[in-house]
């Protein structure tokens, strides 16, 4: 029999557009007027009805509390405008199942919705009767029964009584598959006598094997049961995976006395089914005991509509996940979509900001994409991205985050990542994009990217939109200056608009002469030993220094200077700096190197004031008294 979908009249929601989301073997059934509701649902049980919020609150509350009523099983769905979601929202707790904002934007969200809802109409019509059956069974069980106290009896008939309806209930309420699981444990060791339960899910990335104990028993019983059900499952599942492949999960709540015993366990009973529904695969539940003839045929019985609703909240769960993934990724690119990215950035800047973390954050722009998109159409253009998105994610590290950010802009979160580490794996990937060939149609073509970085320390920033606006500045640069480059955004604390930097330049700290020894690297090449050299003069805004002229360092590098200097609060302290050169020119078999101040944090800003302040005053002593002993002579 076809399921039957309800859908209330209403050309303001586009409720026309609804039926091409409706599975075709599905009846569709449009109520002209609220009369008819009443008589349909008399006549035959709907799978799903759909609403629209044209109604006044007290008409959607009649209808949910008509359908609820006479079509218990019914998932009622609330068509909303965007304005509207908190409307959606308190609409839940009516009894609405979910709501969907119109018009339709994210089309994939709209049948995931749908197909869930027409899934779990149909566990619950298949719970219904496995419910009826369960009552027949019982009233004979009842009727044998002798052997228990009546007490005793009674409790156990009403836990069997209620088997179905509690894994329906309160296994289906939950959407996280640790929740399920939990749940069931519960509702398990109340109906059966087992020693331990092991449910093997296939709903999820990876295999997962939960063991849940119900009496203490040692590891040579558990390495027992887990081979037991492994053996099962790959004789009847056909599928290549190996027992190590399988994480396993061991749940304790009981007390562990099997130290203390002479005797080892061995498996007396077993009972193991598989967790299928709609003819999918989603794993196998076992149930194995010390005792001989734990189970008996009603056990077995018992075991079936348990199993079966097990199977059917993991594809919820499964299905939920989906839904959550599709609203979340760019359906283009598969990646994350600017909506997570502008949720996650938030969460990423304020960890890091509490716990005085590193973060960096690197907007990407595909450089001359139009001239693609003009040359080889739009959809060469989608193919590129998907293969440019694919390299990325080859390239960067687990811990980053990488996002759309729009058209062919992408931006990537590095959390505990500094700005020098930031340069290093921005470098890497632009060097990777450059020397890779992107296939479109019957040629290969090559890529260059501009990068722009941004980073939480060195400067002060109040809120995440400050960092993206900062790496958006970095990368217009990148773009501005020839694109095919990494450009930081260099903090406005570090230059003039420091109120403190100010006023000592105008006392006359511009540059002073000093000899500090250095060690400094040229970014991203880390693998390269750390040269030495030595400060020349110092300013608040860069440095002057002298290298080996071998060591070739050019106009454009970032280098991260470590300098060892001597000040009267730190008498000796390391400050490290970050600079980019901006001349080099050779003298005397040496390297003449110009760099300015790039980033820093304020406690090196700090010491490099004083250090300046320091120096200016003994230069200028010793001006004075140069001028003295001439003025003498």
């Amino acid at each position: 029999m076809k399921p039957l979908f309800l859908i209330s009249d209403s050309n303001q929601h586009e409720v026309p557009k609804l039926r091409k989301f409706v599975l075709p073997p599905c009846r569709i059934k449009t109520l002209k007027i609220a009369a008819q509701l009443k008589s349909v649902l008399n006549k035959r049980k709907p799978a799903i009805f759909i609403l629209n919020s044209t109604l006044s609150k007290q008409k959607i509350k009649q209808y949910v509390s008509l359908v609820t009523v006479v079509s218990p099983n019914t998932r009622i769905i609330l068509l909303i405008h965007q304005n509207e979601i908190p409307l959606g929202k308190e609409s839940i707790q009516w009894g609405i199942y979910a709501y969907i904002i119109t018009p339709y934007h994210d089309i994939d969200l709209v049948k995931q919705i749908i197909k869930n809802a027409l899934c779990e109409w149909e566990f619950l019509q298949k719970a219904s009767k496995l419910l009826f059956l369960a009552k027949k069974k019982d009233i004979k069980t009842k009727e044998k029964s002798h052997k228990v106290r009546k007490d005793s009896l009674a409790n156990k008939e009403a836990i069997e009584l209620n088997v179905p309806r509690t894994i329906n209930t309160n296994v289906f309420s939950h959407l996280e598959i640790r929740d399920i699981i939990t749940d069931v444990k519960v509702k398990m060791s109340q109906l059966f006598d087992y020693s331990v339960l092991l449910i093997l899910t296939l709903a999820e990335t990876k295999p997962k094997l939960y063991i849940l104990k119900n009496y203490a028993v040692d590891s040579h019983f558990i390495n027992q049961a887990v081979h037991n059900v492994f053996k099962i499952f790959s004789a009847t599942s056909g599928k290549g995976i190996s027992i190590k492949d399988i994480e396993q999960i061991i749940e304790n709540n009981v007390t562990d006395y099997a130290s203390a015993k002479t005797k080892t366990e061995s498996i007396q009973s077993a009972i193991t089914l598989p967790l299928v529904a709609n003819g999918e695969d989603f794993g196998y539940a076992s149930m194995v005991s010390h005792k001989p003839d734990a189970f008996d045929a009603y056990a077995i019985q018992q075991f079936f509509p348990v199993c079966y609703s097990l199977a059917i909240a993991l594809r919820n769960a499964r299905l939920f996940q989906s839904t959550k993934e599709l609203s979340i990724t760019d359906s283009l690119t598969r990646i994350y979509n600017r909506q997570y990215f502008d949720d996650i950035v938030e969460k990423e800047y304020l960890r890091a900001y509490r716990y005085k973390h590193q973060l960096s954050l690197a907007l990407i722009d595909i450089d001359n994409f139009k001239a693609i998109n003009d040359t080889y159409g739009h959809q060469a253009g989608d193919k590129v991205l998907r293969h440019f998105a694919h390299r990325v994610m080859e390239t960067i590290r687990n811990t980053d985050i990488l996002a759309r950010y729009g058209g062919e802009e992408f931006s990537i979160i590095m959390p505990l990542t500094d700005i020098e580490e930031g340069i290093i794996v921005m470098e890497r990937l632009r060097v990777i994009i450059a020397g890779s060939l992107f296939l479109i149609t019957r040629h290969d073509i090559q890529l260059t990217v501009s990068i722009g970085l941004s980073s939480l320390f060195g400067h002060h920033i109040t809120a995440a939109k400050e960092l993206i606006r900062e790496a958006d500045s970095a990368m217009y640069l990148a773009k501005k200056t020839g694109k095919n480059r990494v450009c930081i955004y260099t903090a406005g604390e570090t230059k003039t608009k420091d109120s403190a930097a100010i006023p000592a330049e105008k006392r006359g700290l511009r540059r002073v002469e000093a000899h500090f020894p250095l060690e400094y690297i040229v970014l991203p090449k880390t693998d390269e030993r750390q040269e030495i050299g030595i400060t020349k003069d110092i300013s608040i805004n860069g440095l002057c220094f002298e290298a080996d002229k071998d060591r070739r360092t050019k106009p454009g590098d970032y280098t991260m200077i470590e300098i060892k200097v001597s000040t009267k609060a730190a008498l000796t302290k390391r400050i490290k700096m970050l600079y980019q050169v901006v001349w080099s020119t050779e003298k005397e078999h040496k390297q003449l190197i110009g760099a300015r101040l790039v980033s820093s944090s304020k406690e090196v800003i700090d010491i490099l004031k004083e250090l300046l302040e320091e120096n200016s005053f003994q230069q200028q002593r010793i001006g004075h008294h140069r001028h003295g002993r001439k003025g003498h002579s």
